[in-house]
């Protein structure tokens, strides 16, 4: 039986993911390229080197970025974010170790199967949450 990755890990996740894009590169429109570059997704699900334990908690960080994409305005899809709004790996790197920050410090939060920024939701409902 699997368990949900501790918000923890997830922050590790997107932490290396950072890392590793710094490392290796950048690239758009797919998750690694001939070079070793890596896409913001193919960072987090460690496209370069990939195993069961570095994908561990890919989706979780995924879905945590796309939540904090949500609450600044920038679209809901870090796919989308990573090949049409990114203007360089540094875009890309400040919001997975920026949405790392938000996990540890309990800003984003898992919620049943899917993360949201608590934030967020009492903004559009004017407070009434």
């Amino acid at each position: 039986m699997s368990r949900n990755p501790r918000p923890s890990e997830v922050a590790a996740k997107l932490e290396w993911a950072a890392t590793y894009i710094d490392r290796q590169g950048w690239c758009r429109g797919e998750l690694a390229d001939n070079r070793g570059r890596v896409c913001a997704v193919g960072g987090i699900a460690g496209a370069g080197k990939y195993s069961r334990r570095n994908s561990f908690g890919a989706l979780d960080a995924v879905a945590a970025t796309e939540a904090v994409l949500r609450y600044e305005g920038c679209g809901s899809s870090l796919p989308w974010y990573n090949d049409s709004t990114a203007k360089d790996k540094r875009y890309v790197t400040r919001l997975l170790r920026r949405t790392a920050r938000m996990i540890r410090a309990g800003r984003v939060k898992r919620v049943g199967w899917w993360y949201e920024y608590p934030e967020y939701e009492v903004l559009n409902t004017g407070g009434n949450k």
